[in-house]
């Protein structure tokens, strides 16, 4: 089991690293919260960033239901990248409301995926590195075939099958998971709503949290070091704005949407070092912008 846990920790870091998390935020779904795949805040303003209690509140009672209908197999977890979806299925994993499984196991699938190493990674989780000699001899279909044996003969499972980016990678591993209506569960996340809503048409939809800007949410955002793409729709009614040095070290991608009021935007040296495209529209006050930004500028 502890085994188990580093090899997926460290396989979340690894996916964070190279992640691209994209923001959208508008009026009515301004960002209250950005919460990263491994479930911890990024710190900034507590003030406008906060929690995902109440998509955890409303999985745990699916949970008291699904344990009640053993007819419900998968559970899908769907939101874009750095909502927290694996944050979400590793607490549902560990609740005790699922302490009464047999087995368990978490693996991460990832974007460039080989169907085989996920397989191995799922039995040494389930099983513990020492088969991980006897897997190495097997293709992929005996490595199926020696998965779904060995769930038959361990009682009740759960499974997280974490980042998910396609329908095939699913159509292969869910040949691993004996269905025998006996109350085991298979929990995935995924950023493709068509996997989502392919293997659970009760799926979580994680959304951000709504709320507008106040103040100037650059100071706010800009603390966010793994944030690469910012969309900004009507969220802010201000006058000025102001970047430090050091704002957004990652962000590769800016686009203003209607921001009626906005007359002076300034950015210190340093700002936006990654920044390779900068959009505005609605923007009729704003006649200039940081020199930083001007060779990347285009206007709808």
């Amino acid at each position: 089991m502890a085994d188990g846990t580093v090899a997926f920790a460290l396989e979340r870091i690894r996916d964070f690293l190279t992640q691209q998390v994209n923001i959208r935020i508008g009026v009515k779904d301004g960002v209250r919260w950005l919460k990263d795949e491994l479930g911890y805040l990024q710190p900034a303003r507590e003030s406008v960033l906060c929690g995902i209690g109440k998509d955890i509140e409303i999985l745990k009672k699916r949970i008291t239901v699904i344990k009640k209908r053993r007819n419900e197999y998968v559970i899908s977890i769907h939101g874009m990248g750095g909502l927290g979806k694996t944050s979400l299925a590793t607490k549902l994993y560990n609740s005790n409301e699922l302490s009464h499984f047999d087995t368990r196991a978490k693996v991460c699938v990832s974007m460039d995926y080989n169907i085989k190493d996920v397989l191995k990674r799922l039995i040494k989780s389930f099983m513990g590195l020492e088969h991980e000699k006897e897997l190495s001899k097997m293709d992929e279909q005996d490595l199926l075939q020696h998965t779904r044996k060995l769930l038959q003969g361990q009682g009740r499972y759960i499974a997280v099958i974490d980042d998910i980016w396609d329908i095939k990678a699913w159509e292969v591993i869910k040949i691993a998971f004996p269905n025998d209506e006996n109350g085991s569960r298979i929990i995935i996340t995924t950023r493709n709503k068509k996997v989502a809503e392919t293997v659970d048409d009760k799926f979580t939809d994680l959304r951000l949290v709504c709320s507008d800007f106040r103040e100037d949410p650059m100071p706010t955002l800009g603390d966010l070091p793994n944030l690469t793409a910012l969309e900004l729709d009507s969220v802010y009614m201000g006058k000025t704005m102001v970047n430090s040095h050091n704002a957004f070290p990652s962000l590769q991608i800016l686009r203003f949407i209607d921001f009626p009021e906005l007359e002076e935007w300034q950015a210190e040296d340093g700002a936006f070092p990654s920044l390779r495209s900068f959009q505005k529209t609605d923007c009729g006050k704003l006649k200039k912008i940081p020199v930083q930004l001007e060779r990347f500028w285009t206007e709808d």
